[in-house]
C-alpha cells in the first residue's frame, strides 16, 4: 500500500523535493526556492488561495486569489480553449510531456511495489 513516499526530481539547474503521505498529518503546502526568493504556495497547494511571494531583500508580498473548484479548472478551461482553437493537443501541456510524467509515476510505483486493483 502506498502510505507514504519521497523523492527528489533533478532538472537542468534545478532540484525538486516531493513528499506525501496518507498515514501521516502533513502541511499540504508547496514552496518554490531560488536565487532572488521564494514563493509559498499555501494549503491546500493543489487549489491554493494565498501565495506569499518573499524577494530577497524586501518584505514579504501576500496575494489572494478565491478558487472555487476542486483545482481542475485551470484544465478543464485549457480543454476547452484548444477544442474551440481546433487543437488536437495543448500547446500548454504537449501530448509528450503528458507521457513523460506518466511514465515517471508508472517507474516510481513499479520501484516502490504499488499496484492497484485491476492491473495485470
Amino acid at each position: 500500500m502506498d502510505l507514504a513516499d519521497a523523492l527528489t526530481l533533478v532538472y537542468p539547474g534545478a532540484l525538486a523535493h516531493l513528499s506525501s503521505s496518507m498515514g501521516l498529518e502533513k502541511p499540504q503546502e508547496a514552496w518554490l526556492l531560488g536565487k532572488a526568493g521564494t514563493i509559498h504556495v499555501h494549503a491546500p497547494f493543489f487549489h491554493p488561495e494565498t501565495v506569499t511571494l518573499t524577494r530577497r531583500g524586501a518584505p514579504p508580498e501576500t496575494r489572494t486569489f478565491p478558487c472555487s473548484d476542486n483545482g481542475y479548472g485551470y484544465e478543464i478551461a485549457e480543454v476547452h480553449a484548444c477544442l474551440r482553437q481546433g487543437l488536437t493537443e495543448s500547446p500548454r501541456m504537449p501530448l509528450d510531456e503528458s507521457r513523460r510524467l506518466l511514465a515517471l509515476m508508472d517507474d516510481l510505483r513499479a520501484r516502490w511495489g504499488v499496484r492497484y486493483p485491476g492491473e495485470g
